[in-house]
């Protein structure tokens, strides 16, 4: 009789310590669930990699109609991105893909676009932080925070073509004149099935500067042209500004345009900054400067801004801080 007792008294015990453990498995079970459900939500896809979510189904038209281009058997390469509580989507063009670029391209899509409005094309500089952007577009595009913009614009398209730098660096060999943006533009603008006259931006960090200086060079803004370079109706110069001549070939359009914008960004104690006051004093001499700080990042700079007809400029310096305030630069202020 005891031992009946003692057989039934086991495995009783057996039977509740497996009960036991089996709810504690669910509950780990679903602790875990609910831990990675959060980290997904606070830390996105991470950005570089064709990583595909629902929100791809947005942007149907437009996102579809850029994956189906293709050059040499390769596509465009489409994937989420988030920064600073913007989502939008970063599209890669294979090297070649338009007008003969032998680089990639990236092309940042704002949220639920149907389609493009305007069009920026930024020429980024050759190295951050000496180093090459680690020889890779997503890495540039990430480095700089070129995303963040996106959501305020909800209608402008980014384009940013890679460039590495040698003695032909592509942006110059490939796109730097008037003839050769426009065949550029051309192409892109009926591969996404838009022939309009949209309006266009130029940005320009360091040696891009050059590019866009040639690229306007003594070409006058014209919104109802087919050209795209005459449809130029702002330029965006970040501490991009080392010679005489590129100062004379923005003067040149800014003068012969009606409506533009330039806005011109500098470090102060340099040899950018001696050639953007050249730049902004000879539509501003007599501007008053007014110290401001950076919402974003908390430092103060200095500001001018004036009228000139029925265009405006805007010149914007701070203390040089050394080392990769240069970089930082182009990033704190893109968009701002």
């Amino acid at each position: 009789m005891k031992a009946f007792v003692f057989v039934l008294f086991s495995l009783f015990h057996f039977i509740s310590f497996s009960l036991a453990q089996s709810l504690s498995d669910s509950i780990n079970q679903l602790e875990n669930i609910n831990r990675d459900e959060q980290a997904t939500a606070e830390c996105p896809p991470e950005a570089g990699g064709p990583q595909m979510t629902s929100g791809e189904s947005e942007l149907p038209g437009f996102i579809d109609k850029m994956k189906s281009l293709s050059h040499n058997g390769k596509k465009f390469n489409c994937f989420p991105k988030t920064i600073k509580g913007c989502s939008y989507q970063q599209c890669n063009a294979p090297s070649g893909m338009f007008s003969k670029y032998p680089k990639p391209m990236a092309v940042l899509v704002p949220k639920n676009m149907s389609t493009p409005k305007s069009f920026k094309v930024h020429f980024h500089g050759f190295s951050y932080f000496n180093k090459k952007y680690d020889k890779s577009l997503n890495s540039m595009v990430d480095s700089f925070e070129y995303g963040k913009t996106t959501c305020q614009n909800s209608g402008e398209l980014v384009l940013i073509p890679y460039s590495e730098k040698n003695k032909n660096n592509h942006h110059h060999t490939y796109l730097a004149s008037t003839k050769k943006f426009d065949d550029f533009m051309e192409e892109f603008q009926k591969s996404i099935g838009r022939t309009d006259n949209l309006p266009v931006s130029l940005s320009g960090h360091s040696g891009g500067g050059k590019v866009i200086s040639q690229i306007v060079s003594y070409v006058a803004h014209d919104s109802s042209s087919k050209s795209a370079t005459r449809r130029v109706k702002k330029v965006d110069i970040h501490d991009g500004l080392y010679s005489s001549e590129w100062v004379k070939n923005f003067s040149s359009w800014f003068e012969k345009s009606k409506g533009v914008e330039m806005n011109i960004y500098s470090v102060r104690s340099t040899s950018t900054s001696g050639y953007s006051n050249t730049l902004f004093n000879r539509f501003g001499d007599n501007a008053q400067i007014v110290s401001r700080t950076h919402p974003q990042t908390n430092r103060s700079y200095f500001q001018r801004e004036s009228k000139w007809g029925s265009n405006s400029v805007r010149h914007v310096e701070e203390k040089s801080r050394g080392g990769e305030h240069h970089w930082e630069l182009s990033r704190d202020y893109w968009g701002y």
